[in-house]
């Protein structure tokens, strides 16, 4: 799979080129040879390249890529140069990209109170834009402060589950709880990307280790420990462990409020576990109450979970 830096430099050849077939194949050919050599740390064939594509009449407008070339050769200044010109022009759309970029730089030159900078004005401009916030957590985490470095990772996770980014959920919500083992969001970040990537077995165990933190700091009686038990007993039926899942869901409709938000939700999975179980007066009785409480979300949703 192609990255996301060649689909970008592909996007912008699109009206760049004077639209003969063979220019843009070899314009393209040049794009994936200059993306393989930034991403492998060959700075100068990717410098090479981007003066190749621009003696073709190209116009990339990839300069932070190329001030990061720059200063993976050690010429911070010429990078640096570069970009904060590029600020003063302001001739870029995606400014917040080269301040991103300008923070890459001052990162590398080890600078980290600019890097930092730089990356909260990306932040500002774009508040949307998760590497920002991924590259301040890994400032703070090499400066060993760990608090600072948890709260950024666990905001580029949020924009990550926001935008269906599953694997980079996981990713990251893992770094977080290598950091601090009994960060209670990490693990329910971890849990839903493992669940949205329909890995339920791990989901499982990712939620009875939330259980144990959750009865540890004595917050049995919140809603954590209640919806906790609601999706980990998700899982498990979902993983084929009617078991669990049914003392789990079970449990957790004690508490007012999954019963109220979730309540639906609940008994579609109770009804569903019972005809498995070959309860059916029982498994009936269960879709009524779910029906009751809502009975668009439940005649849509137990018709799938059954396999109808």
């Amino acid at each position: 799979m192609k990255s996301l830096i060649y689909t970008i430099l592909l996007a912008l050849l699109i009206s760049c080129t004077d639209g003969t077939k063979s220019i843009e194949l070899e314009n393209e050919r040049l794009i994936e040879s200059f993306e393989q050599a930034y991403q492998s740390g060959q700075w100068h064939q990717a410098l090479s390249y981007i003066d190749t594509l621009r003696a073709r009449k190209v116009n990339l407008n990839i300069l932070p890529i190329e001030a990061e070339c720059y200063a993976g050769l050690g010429q911070h200044e010429k990078a640096i140069s570069l970009l904060d010109n590029e600020i003063k022009l302001d001739t870029m759309k995606n400014i917040y990209y080269v301040h991103s970029a300008l923070g890459n730089v001052y990162t590398h030159k080890s600078d980290f109170n600019k890097a930092i900078e730089h990356y909260k004005k990306s932040i500002q401009i774009r508040p949307t834009y998760a590497r920002p916030y991924i590259n301040i957590g890994d400032i703070y985490n090499h400066l060993n402060e760990k608090d600072s470095c948890v709260y950024y990772y666990l905001s580029a996770i949020r924009l990550f589950a926001e935008n269906n980014f599953f694997n980079e959920v996981v990713d990251f919500s893992q770094r977080v709880i290598s950091i601090d083992s009994l960060n209670i969001e990490g693990y329910k970040f971890l849990q839903y990307g493992f669940q949205s990537l329909d890995n339920h077995k791990d989901a499982v165990s990712v939620g009875l280790i939330l259980d144990d933190i959750i009865t540890s700091n004595d917050l049995q009686g919140r809603d954590e420990k209640h919806l906790n038990w609601l999706f980990t007993g998700i899982s498990a039926y979902k993983c084929g462990d009617i078991q669990l899942s049914h003392e789990l869901i079970y449990s957790s409709i004690q508490q007012e409020t999954v019963r109220r938000d979730y309540g639906w939700l609940a008994y579609c999975h109770l009804s569903a576990i019972q005809n498995k179980l070959g309860n059916n007066d029982l498994a009936k009785q269960y879709a009524d109450i779910a029906t009751k409480i809502d009975s668009m979300k439940t005649a849509e949703y137990i018709k799938d979970l059954l396999g109808q």
